[in-house]
């Protein structure tokens, strides 16, 4: 008898911490001077996808020009500001999937398209808060961030790397995702997947995980540590 998984990859924003209300608000702050006032749905839409890309649907949505490269670091630089001054909460249920595959002798890894530099925050304001038996940082063996890849999700690229570094199979894997572009990247690199339905993400297409589920308990609930 064998575990059917290695590793369990899982996604930052909005699988293990709830970032997207911080994240929305550093949109709607920088685009306003343009006379751009975002709409949940519309900023719903950019879930999953790197800065970079959503600067350009934006650019391309609304026919406003604007200097990316200056933006991309405006909106960084708002969003580590943020990450600082702002409470960050776990996702209700992550502090027991990540307990769960500890225990069970599992690799865990962490696949975002965020920058190191914000990664490393989020860290160091959660640290071992909010019922974690240890600090989150330490959970992860591997943290794979948006800019320490070439292609970006939904490109493969993220979560070959991070099953690589953790030395496993990606079918051996499973990857938790939040967005259409990350379950995208971990179906391409062979990950197992699962999408967590949450309010930021009701219109995306969901249909090429292996499961969906509406909360992390529902996972941790489920027999997904089944032996084989």
């Amino acid at each position: 008898m064998s575990r059917l998984y290695d590793a369990l990859v899982l996604d930052m924003d909005g699988v293990v911490v709830d970032t997207e209300p911080i994240i929305f608000t550093t949109f709607r702050k920088l685009f306003e001077p343009f006379g751009i006032f975002f709409t949940d749905a519309y900023l719903y839409r950019l879930v999953g996808d790197s800065t970079r890309q959503n600067l350009v649907d934006i650019s391309r949505d609304y026919a406003v020009t604007f200097d990316a490269v200056a933006m991309e670091e405006a909106l960084h630089a708002a969003h580590r500001q943020a990450l600082a001054e702002t409470f960050i909460p776990l996702r209700l249920g992550i502090t027991r999937l990540l307990d769960q595959a500890r225990e069970a002798g599992l690799q865990i890894g962490l696949c975002t398209s965020s920058q190191a530099n914000m990664v490393d925050i989020l860290m160091q304001r959660i640290g071992s808060s909010q019922d974690l038996t240890q600090p989150l940082r330490n959970y992860f063996s591997v943290m794979v961030t948006g800019d320490r890849v070439r292609h970006p999700k939904p490109d493969p690229e993220p979560y070959s790397t991070a099953c690589r570094l953790l030395g496993v199979e990606p079918g051996r894997s499973l990857a938790v995702e939040d967005s259409a572009s990350g379950l995208r990247s971990a179906k391409a690199a062979g990950c197992w997947c699962v999408a967590l339905r949450t309010e930021y993400n009701q219109h995306m297409d969901f249909s090429p995980a292996h499961q969906v589920v509406n909360r992390i308990d529902e996972l941790v609930e489920s027999n997904w540590l089944r032996m084989e």
